[in-house]
C-alpha cells in the first residue's frame, strides 16, 4: 500500500499476486523440531518466563553463597569457578524441561542468552556485589579476581582436556556392553555444546574487561585463557566430540553483540572506578548516571593534587571525561543504550 501511495515501482521482482513476499532462508532440515511445531508463540513465551525465573533463583542464591564465603580466603573464587563448570549442564537440563522451541538453532540461542548472562553476573558482578566499597581495592578482592581469572585460563581448559565422562564410557562401560550397538554409542565421542562454547569466550573477555581497571594485568591472563580456551576447543572438535547436527551462524552473529556489550561494560565500569578513586570513604560515593558521574562534596584533606581543594585530581578529571566522551561516542555508534 505504500507503493500505491506514492506511486512508485519499487520492489517489484518481490511482488506475487499483489503482494510483497518476505522470503527467509530455512533451517536446516536436522535442525527442524517436527513435535514442537504446533505451538503458539503465548505458549512458548510462558514456558520460556518460568525457565528464565529458575535461573534467576540460581544467581539469587548464588549471590548468598559468595556472600556466605567470601571472607573465607579464597573460597569465593574457588565457588565461583566451579558454579561455572556447573551452570552449562544446569542450563541446558533448565532449557530442555520448561522450554519448548521448533528448531536446534533456536535451542542453542536460548542457552546462550541464559548461560551467557548468568556465567557474567556469576563470574563478575556478584563478585563486585559483595566487596565493600573501600575493599574493592584491596589485596583480598583482587586476589579473587586473579584467582577466577586464573581458573578460566588453566583449570576449565585442563577439566575439558580430560574429557572423563567420556574416558569412562569408553574403557569402563563400553567393554561390559552386550551388544555391538550398545558398544558403539559409547564411542560416538564427548556430547558437547556450541552455545556453551560460546558463552565460556565472551565470559572471559567480560571478567578480564570488567576487572582491567582495577587489575590491568588480567587482560594478560585473559589473552591466555583465549589462546587455551583455542587449543583445547580445537583438538576436542576434531578429537573427542560428537558431531552436532547442522547449525546455522545465528551464534557467531550472537556472540558478536555480546562481545560488544563487553566492551561497553567495561566503560562504564572504568568511568565509576576511576571517578570513584581511592575508594577511601564511602561517603565520597560520586553520583555516577548514564553517561555523567559528578563528583562528591569538599572533604578536609583533599588529595595534594586536587584542582582548587576538590574530591577529584585533575588526571581523575581527566580520566573521567574521557571515559564519558568514549561511552557517548560507543553508544552513538551502537544505536543507544541497551534497554
Amino acid at each position: 500500500w505504500i507503493e500505491e501511495y506514492l506511486n512508485t515501482t519499487t520492489n517489484m521482482d518481490s511482488v506475487y499476486e499483489g503482494k510483497v513476499l518476505h522470503v527467509s532462508e530455512p533451517v536446516e532440515p536436522s535442525e527442524v523440531l517436527w513435535e514442537n511445531l504446533h505451538l503458539k508463540r503465548p505458549q512458548r513465551l510462558a514456558l520460556l518466563a518460568m525457565s528464565v525465573l529458575v535461573c534467576g533463583g540460581l544467581l539469587v542464591a548464588a549471590f548468598f553463597v559468595i556472600s556466605a564465603i567470601y571472607n573465607s580466603g579464597g573460597l569465593a573464587a574457588v565457588f565461583i569457578s566451579l558454579t561455572n563448570v556447573a551452570l552449562p549442564n544446569a542450563m541446558k537440563i533448565i532449557t530442555l524441561k520448561f522450554e519448548l522451541h521448533k528448531d536446534q538453532s533456536d535451542v542453542q540461542e536460548s542457552i546462550f542468552v541464559k548461560l551467557t548472562v548468568a556465567r557474567c553476573v556469576n563470574s563478575a558482578l556478584l563478585l563486585w556485589l559483595v566487596t565493600d566499597f573501600e575493599d574493592r581495592f584491596g589485596r583480598p578482592a583482587l586476589s579473587q579476581v586473579f584467582g577466577i581469572l586464573l581458573a578460566d585460563a588453566l583449570t576449565t581448559p585442563a577439566f575439558r582436556l580430560l574429557n572423563v565422562v567420556d574416558f569412562g564410557k569408553r574403557y569402563i562401560l563400553a567393554p561390559r556392553s552386550r551388544t555391538q550397538e550398545e558398544m558403539n554409542r559409547y564411542f560416538q565421542g564427548a556430547i558437547w555444546n556450541l552455545a556453551e562454547r560460546y558463552t565460556d569466550m565472551v565470559k572471559t573477555i567480560f571478567v578480564g574487561l570488567f576487572y582491567a581497571t582495577l587489575y590491568p594485568q588480567g587482560l594478560f591472563i585473559t589473552a591466555f585463557a583465549m589462546l587455551s580456551t583455542y587449543l583445547v576447543d580445537k583438538y576436542s572438535l576434531l578429537r573427542l566430540w560428537k558431531r552436532p547436527p547442522l547449525l546455522d551462524g545465528s551464534l557467531a552473529t550472537q556472540s558478536r553483540l555480546y562481545i560488544m556489550l563487553c566492551i561497553y561494560t567495561h566503560i562504564i565500569v572504568a568511568r565509576i572506578v576511576f571517578a570513584n578513586w581511592p575508594y577511601r570513604d564511602e561517603d565520597l560515593l560520586s553520583r555516577c548516571g548514564w553517561f555523567d558521574c559528578r563528583e562528591p562534596d569538599g572533604i578536609d584533606d583533599p588529595p595534594d593534587d586536587a584542582v582548587d581543594g576538590s574530591v577529584w585530581t585533575s588526571d581523575q578529571r581527566h580520566l573521567v571525561g574521557a571515559y564519558r566522551i568514549l561511552l557517548i561516542v560507543v553508544t552513538a555508534v551502537a544505536g543507544g543504550p541497551p534497554p
